[in-house]
Order: structure tokens, then sequence, then C-alpha cells
């Protein structure tokens, strides 16, 4: 029992937040009790700021660089030239691709602008089980991933999976922005 109490009290510092940790450690360190002293204040306050930022710069550097890639990639194998003017394309799995996403989009329309604004319902609660709509939309999503795989692989073979990818992760960084 009192191993489990050991661990437990681990698990749960290995959860804390930043401010915590550096809590525990500054305290640790000093051995003097973190309660009204304005010089840990102050170094707290710089510690979290100082976290927060360098966090911040990460995201934005993380979501530059795939964007970046994503339309050096389109550029590089010009894919809109390849997607309007290849014969190399299978024609039925790009269709069905064009469903997929015709699909997902009418979905995700539906759920992000038609109910809240038109109809006036009330926001979906996260932590609800999915909605039909939801799984159906998700499925469409892979199920156009599999086809754009599949008709462009004629096109660019083994890196057809890496352009899609690195065009994916650019769109899902750039739908941050709005």
């Amino acid at each position: 029992a009192e191993y489990m109490g050991t661990a437990l009290k681990l698990m749960r510092n290995e959860t804390n937040s930043s401010k915590a940790r550096f809590e525990t450690d500054l305290h640790r360190r000093s051995r003097q009790p973190a309660l009204e002293d304005p010089v840990y204040e102050r170094r707290r306050d710089a510690y979290l700021k100082g976290n927060e930022s360098r966090e911040t710069a990460q995201r934005v550097l993380e979501t530059v660089v795939w964007i970046g890639a994503a339309i050096g990639a389109i550029y590089y194998f010009d894919v809109y030239t390849v997607v309007t003017t290849s014969e190399m394309i299978i024609t039925p799995w790009f269709n069905l691709w064009l469903l997929c996403v015709a699909i997902f989009v009418v979905i995700g329309l539906h759920q992000s602008v038609y109910l809240p604004y038109i109809k006036g319902a009330p926001s979906v609660d996260p932590n609800a089980p999915a909605s039909r709509a939801i799984q159906v939309a998700s499925f469409a999503l892979v199920a156009a991933g599999l086809a754009w795989n599949v008709a462009l692989w004629p096109v660019w073979g083994w890196l057809t999976p890496i352009i899609s990818f690195v065009m994916f992760m650019g769109a899902i960084m750039a739908l941050q922005f709005f």
C-alpha cells in the first residue's frame, strides 16, 4: 500500500503544470517555504513567462515550416497542373476523392456554420460522444486520403504518400488562422 501511495504521488508530480514543477524545484533548492516571498514570486513569474513565449515561438515556427513545406511541395511537384491535365491519374479513384471531399466539406459546413449560426443550436459538449455526422465526415476524410493516394500513385509513385502528408499538414496548420 505504501508503494502505491508513492507511485501515485510520483504520477501526480509528473502531471503537474510547469508552475508547480518550478515551485517544487525552487523550494527544494532553497529549503525555505515559498509563501509570500517577493524574490520567489518574481523568479516564478519570469520563468513562466519565458516558458510561455518559448512554447508560442515553437508553435509559430512549426506552423510556418509546415505551411512552407506544403507550398513548396505544391510548387515543386506542380500539383495543380498534374491534377488538371495529367492522363496518368486513375480517374475513378480521383472522382471518389472528389466525392469524399465534397461530403466532408458539406458536413463540416453543416456542423460549423448552419447549426450554430442559422439554426441557433447550442454548442456541442466536447466530452459528449461524437454524432453520426462527425463519424461520417471522419470516414469520408480517411477515404479521400486513400483515394487521392491511389489516384496519383502512377504520377509520383512512392513519393505520393509523402507529398500528400506534407500537403495535409500544411492545410491543417493553415486552418488555425481561420
